[in-house]
C-alpha cells in the first residue's frame, strides 16, 4: 500500500527514512520492551533532529484512501 502510495519501502529504519508505520505489536515479540527496535530508533533519529513521522497503520490507511 506504501509502494502504491508513491512511498519507498525499507525494510530498516536509517537516517534517509522520513515515515515510519507502526502497527499492533505481540508483546511476547518484544522482548520485555513496549515499542519495537525500529520504533525506538525512530524515536532516537527524531531526537537527533531528523524529519521523521511515526504514523499508527490506522491513520497510514486512513491516508491512503484519501
Amino acid at each position: 500500500m506504501a509502494h502504491e502510495a508513491g512511498a519507498a519501502v525499507e525494510s530498516n529504519v536509517n537516517k534517509t527514512t522520513t515515515l515510519l508505520v507502526v502497527g499492533d505489536q505481540d508483546i511476547d515479540r518484544l522482548n520485555g520492551q513496549d515499542r519495537s527496535s525500529k520504533h525506538r530508533k525512530a524515536e532516537k533519529l527524531i531526537k537527533a533532529g531528523q524529519p521523521l513521522r511515526i504514523l499508527g497503520e490506522a491513520d497510514f490507511m486512513s491516508m491512503c484512501r484519501t
